[in-house]
């Protein structure tokens, strides 16, 4: 929250604490990654994470009143992204 004066109005800095994580990846996706400098890694793995949260909740939302197992949730969404990865290999063709 911005706790600025009336007379401070005009510019408020927020500042914000991010947690740090580390990813490891082996050096053969390293040296490919090292190609493509132009991308912010950082930011492309953030967005991976929240997609995947995103997917997560609502999936949580949609099964909070289910009696399925989290083994079949686990089923169903794997079926879900297989499906999705097919659709998008077949655009890419």
């Amino acid at each position: 929250m911005c706790k600025c004066t009336e007379e401070h109005s005009i510019l408020c800095v927020y500042s914000f604490v991010c947690a740090t994580i580390t990813v490891n990846v082996d050096d053969d996706l390293k040296e490919r990654m090292e190609k493509h400098p132009e991308i912010n890694w950082s930011e492309v793995t953030r967005q991976a994470i929240q997609e995947k949260i995103e997917t997560l909740e609502v999936m949580e939302e949609l099964t909070s009143e289910s009696e399925l197992t989290e083994s079949d949730v686990q089923e169903i969404a794997d079926k879900i992204n297989e499906s999705g990865r097919t659709h998008v290999d077949e655009e890419s063709a």
